[in-house]
């Protein structure tokens, strides 16, 4: 195979894997790569003629990576500590990830013997492999299993089920993973709330960890909300979530999510027409996200006699 690599040409054997064709180039930061624009593992095997590009996780593709790991390793570290424990990500807060145990409550002492353990798969740099089923070899290998990880990959019948394993520990995880877990030099562990953070460098700041202070932000309070509204419906999973759409029940997801925007559209109005002088209201929100619809509602909630609107910024 003919492969562009730092603007030079290299014959390499066809198989072989990114890492082995390019080890001696490899950097401390690096984490995947790119081959024909394709994000790939480093043991992605060259298959085709074309170009490879270095993914440092110090930029944007390179960082969701890293991220994706990270819970890997966490995830791992819980399964060994805590088998028992049902651990669900919920959303991201900055640069840090905001999970919970379902059926544990977190304290310090979780927290510190996680992130030990933690240390120590990242110490010991073990391998990471993708490994990928066919349908059947997946229901066989789920039958003698009572774990769910990546189970709905084979109960809606893809034509590959894959999931990532290393050692014993095994999950699904969709995107490229790292190839071992020694690259997660930098993190974080914190109690938070109900659960508990996964911090990770910034874009802006790459090398190091900066604590954040996340009690102030807006989007705590109206993710919580919305949170605990799923967790009653039980659909607080992405696994969850599809069960119901198999089951076909999503209908009745799609009335309450309607109902429940509508009442916030209601409450929103009349915090507007409880304020007196009110001249100006901002919507902001990306392209064809319904900023109008939403403008329109507001105002007949609260008898505004006109609304403006400006495509300036996104719509």
């Amino acid at each position: 195979m003919k492969i562009i690599f730092e603007n030079q040409e290299y014959e390499i054997k066809e198989n072989t894997t990114i890492k082995e064709a390019f080890d001696a180039k490899l950097e401390e930061d690096i984490i995947a790569a790119r081959y024909n624009n394709s994000i790939a593992s480093l043991n992605h095997k060259i298959n085709k003629n074309g170009k490879i590009e270095w993914i440092s996780r110090k930029e944007k593709d390179g960082r969701i990576i890293y991220i994706r790991g990270l819970l890997y390793i966490m995830s791992k570290a819980f399964y060994e500590l805590y088998p028992e424990s049902r651990l669900t990500v919920n959303y991201q807060l900055s640069s840090a990830m905001f999970c919970e145990i379902e059926n544990m409550e977190i304290t310090q002492e979780i927290m510190e013997r996680v992130k030990a353990k933690m240390q120590e798969i990242i110490k010991q740099d073990l391998p990471i492999r993708k490994v990928e089923m066919s349908p059947q070899e997946a229901q066989e290998f789920y039958a003698k299993s009572d774990s769910i990880r990546g189970r709905l990959q084979a109960d809606i019948g893809k034509e590959k089920v894959s999931l990532y394993f290393c050692e014993d520990y095994y999950n699904y995880f969709y995107g490229t993973m790292p190839i071992s877990t020694g690259f997660a030099k930098l993190f974080e562990l914190s109690k938070f709330r109900n659960g508990f953070l996964v911090e990770y460098p910034s874009l802006i700041e790459p090398d190091k960890v900066v604590p954040k202070n996340c009690e102030s932000l807006k989007i705590v309070s109206a993710m919580n909300e919305y949170d605990e509204l799923y967790k009653l419906m039980k659909i607080n999973t992405v696994y969850r979530l599809n069960k119901k759409i198999q089951e076909g029940n999503i209908k009745e997801l799609i009335l309450f999510s309607e109902a429940i925007h509508e009442k916030k559209i209601a409450e929103i109005a009349n915090k507007i027409k409880q304020k007196q002088n009110i001249r100006m209201i901002l919507i902001a929100g990306p392209t064809s996200s319904r900023k109008n619809d939403f403008c329109g509602k507001t105002r007949n909630g609260t008898s505004c006699p006109r609304h403006q609107t400006s495509n300036h910024f996104g719509g």
